[in-house]
């Protein structure tokens, strides 16, 4: 697995530059918002993992990306976690604000399409 920063600050690109460029990594997150995409935790790192999930909790996606932004989320915890879109937002062509499903122990890789609309694959 390449060491993005690592060879980034190699070249002579500022520490902090470097890790704005490899984005960030936000772990030890718990969803919430019992199947509620108001209450649902706003995610924000280009790397989410959550480690504490409740039965029917989730993450909602922001609104504020840029078509080709990307975001893994990661589903460590107990029980199956929603990602909701932002709030008006489809997730693969389906009906605006419904969710998608990430078992236990499975990621997401999310794409925004446009500032509401992103693609979502769940890995198997």
């Amino acid at each position: 697995m390449p060491q993005i920063k690592a060879n980034l600050m190699g070249t002579g690109t500022p520490a902090e530059q470097a890790k704005s460029i490899s984005g960030r990594v936000v772990t030890g997150l718990t969803s919430s918002g019992s199947s509620s995409q108001a209450n649902s935790l706003a995610i924000s790192a280009e790397i989410n993992v959550v480690t504490t999930t409740g039965a029917n909790t989730g993450v909602r996606l922001p609104a504020n990306l840029s078509a080709g932004d990307s975001m893994l989320v990661v589903n460590n915890g107990a029980s199956t976690l929603f990602i909701y879109p932002p709030v008006g937002g489809i997730i693969n062509g389906g009906s605006a604000d419904a969710k998608v499903d990430v078992a236990t122990l499975k990621g997401a890789l999310c794409t925004c399409i446009n500032g509401l609309d992103f693609s979502v694959v769940v890995g198997a």
